[in-house]
Formats: structure tokens, C-alpha cells, sequence
């Protein structure tokens, strides 16, 4: 049945079959053809798609190694920030409290100024207290 007929004229059982058959054929033919293609079409996206997951894990990768080193960056800044305010803050501690201890020793100072002067006048006097023996320490035994 291969040949063009009109649509009146009857056919055999046997021809029906075998025309049946033949497109059952090419549709089984046409069916691979697309099947194939379409999962060729799938292989290539899901290659496209590892393709990608494995960029987008590099990138990442990148992004968290350049976000570790600038915050180690800024960490190790602060830290040199925090030194220098810490330093300055001792160095100014330091000059206080040497200003107060001055102040203290200035007060003592004033205090004896003058003692030079008034065992000079006990000693030209005749009047100095005798010198004291110095005592031993005991040692710890």
C-alpha cells in the first residue's frame, strides 16, 4: 500500500497490517531519533551544570579566602590601633604619676632643704649628737 490510492478504495486486512506495521516503525524510528537527542540535550546540561557548580565553588572559595584575609587585615589593624591608644595611655599614666611622686619627693625636699645648714651649725656649736655604731644584721639561719 505504498502507492497513493483514494480513500474509497477497500483494502485487505493483511495490507492494513503491514502499513500498520510500517508506521509503527517509523514512529518507533522517529521516538529514538528524538530520544536520543533529548538526552544528549540532558547529558550536555547536566555537564553545563557541574560546569557551573564547580566555578561557582572556586568563586566562593575566592570570596571567603579575600573576606578572611581583609578581616584578618582589619583585625590586625585594630590590634595595632588598640597598642598605640594602649601605649599613649600608659605613656600619659606614666608622666602623671611621676608628676605626682615628684610633687611627693619636692614636699620632702622643701622639708630637709635646710638640714645641711642646721647640722653644720650643731657641729661649728659643739653640739652634734655622737655618732652611732652601726648594728649587724642578724643573719637568718
Amino acid at each position: 500500500m505504498s502507492e497513493p490510492s483514494d480513500m474509497s478504495t477497500p483494502v485487505t486486512r493483511n495490507e492494513l497490517h503491514l502499513e500498520l506495521k510500517e508506521l509503527d516503525r517509523r514512529v518507533d524510528q522517529k521516538l529514538e531519533t528524538w530520544a536520543g537527542a533529548v538526552n544528549a540535550r540532558i547529558d550536555s546540561i547536566a555537564k553545563r551544570s557541574a560546569q557551573l557548580v564547580g566555578s561557582f565553588e572556586q568563586r566562593i572559595g575566592q570570596l571567603i579566602a579575600e573576606l578572611v584575609a581583609s578581616s584578618e587585615q582589619r583585625t590586625a589593624e585594630r590590634i595595632a590601633s588598640q597598642g598605640r591608644e594602649l601605649h599613649d595611655d600608659l605613656a600619659r599614666h606614666s608622666r602623671a604619676m611621676e608628676e605626682s611622686v615628684r610633687r611627693l619627693f619636692s614636699v620632702l625636699d622643701d622639708k630637709y632643704s635646710d638640714l645641711p645648714g642646721r647640722v653644720t651649725a650643731l657641729e661649728r656649736n659643739g653640739s652634734a649628737p655622737p655618732a652611732s655604731p652601726r648594728k649587724r644584721r642578724r643573719r637568718a639561719s
